[in-house]
């Protein structure tokens, strides 16, 4: 008769074996999406919960900011929760014919709102201390959007099983926390008034015209630009025009409006040279410096737009030098790295002024970036308040 088991105890042990491991194929199989998918919920919810923390905190630190510095007469809480809330509208670009002006009318309006709900929210701070309480307010809303965007596609994967919108989520994860741990350093980086990467653009004219000027041949330049900062000297008997954003408090400013403004009312000026920070590749070294052509700024457009186009009804010649740092480097504190590559940029620029500018002729160079922590390096009768 036909045995159907195995009567010995290492051929029963090894069916046995052999069995659970056809069992655990048929049952992967079966469910090891559901298993997968289940991990991913897992790191995504403890992501989450980090992004909670941060934004929570964040928030903590603009309403005590506001508090201590600002001593307003009112809770700022419930304000500080509805700024947050804030949204921006992109302009109709169907009809790509004056977009730029369109997209630069809202983001004033944009600035001028911001500006004056932080003066009603804390009217007995300085200027300096405003700009960085605004700055604050902003990394604590860029903050809030990032787990706000991710809380909703982690549901709405998680309410329908959809494993493609929790693969998503589960893949970008680790750029997305970068980003976010990131602005949290910013955040705490305004609220302090430190330097930031991106503030390598004011840092480098700074130190250009601590170099080179004095108060006896320094022209402060007034211009129409909102919360701009130019200047003149001279150097081996070429002028030099700069601009940057007004500090120490973090502003950027239309350093656009201003170079479109210095040289059309400078016909002295033969060049420009726009100085910023910008992204490195991978494998590159933070605070490594490179040299183009263009206009070195990262706005939206318009002001980018302006240098451009003043640059090309002239006929200047556009450069462009850059500071190497990755996205974090650059709205976190300033690193060594990026800080010490300020000399190097200025040894560069002296050494464009001297070959590519003719003598008695101009060259206007604008520090692109945000003047967070970074002052005025002469103090000449009051003219660079």
């Amino acid at each position: 008769m036909l045995q159907l088991l195995p009567t010995g105890g290492e051929d029963l042990t090894s069916w046995i074996f052999q069995f659970l491991f056809l069992l655990f194929i048929i049952l992967f199989s079966l469910y090891s999406q559901r298993f997968q998918l289940w991990i991913w919920i897992n790191q995504i919810k403890a992501s989450l919960l980090q992004l909670k923390q941060m934004d929570v905190q964040g928030r903590r630190i603009v309403i005590h900011m506001i508090k201590e510095l600002g001593k307003p007469d009112f809770d700022p809480t419930q304000r500080v929760d509805e700024l947050r809330e804030t949204f921006f509208i992109d302009p109709v670009d169907k009809d790509p014919v004056g977009v730029l002006k369109r997209l630069e009318h809202l983001l004033d309006i944009m600035k001028e709102n911001s500006t004056f709900n932080v003066k009603q929210l804390a009217p007995k701070a300085s200027s300096e201390v405003l700009a960085n309480i605004e700055n604050t307010l902003e990394a604590s809303m860029a903050l809030y959007q990032i787990y706000r965007i991710i809380r909703h596609y982690f549901l709405l994967g998680k309410r329908n099983n959809n494993i493609f919108f929790i693969a998503q989520i589960q893949m970008q994860l680790p750029q997305i926390m970068k980003i976010a741990k990131a602005y949290f350093q910013a955040l705490r980086a305004f609220a302090d008034g430190i330097p930031i990467g991106d503030s390598i653009g004011p840092l480098v004219v700074s130190l250009l015209e601590w170099k080179h000027a004095s108060c006896d041949n320094l022209e402060v330049i007034k211009t129409p630009a909102r919360d701009i900062y130019a200047s003149k000297f001279k150097i081996k008997n070429r002028e030099v025009f700069i601009l940057r954003a007004t500090g120490p408090g973090g502003r950027v400013g239309k350093p656009g409006e201003a170079v479109f403004c210095l040289v059309k009312n400078n016909p002295n000026i033969k060049r420009i040279v726009t100085v910023d920070a910008a992204l490195k590749l991978e494998g590159e070294k933070t605070g490594s410096i490179a040299e183009g052509i263009g206009a070195a700024i990262g706005d939206p457009g318009p002001e980018k737009y302006k240098i451009e186009q003043i640059a090309t009804q002239t006929n200047i010649p556009l450069d462009a030098v850059i500071v190497k740092q990755s996205i974090e480097e650059a709205v976190t504190p300033m690193r060594k790295e990026i800080f010490s590559s300020a000399e190097k940029v200025v040894s560069k620029l002296e050494h464009i002024i001297e070959t590519r500018v003719k003598e008695n002729e101009g060259i206007l160079i604008a520090g692109i970036g945000n003047s967070g922590g970074i002052g005025y390096p002469l103090k000449c009768g009051g003219s660079n308040e």
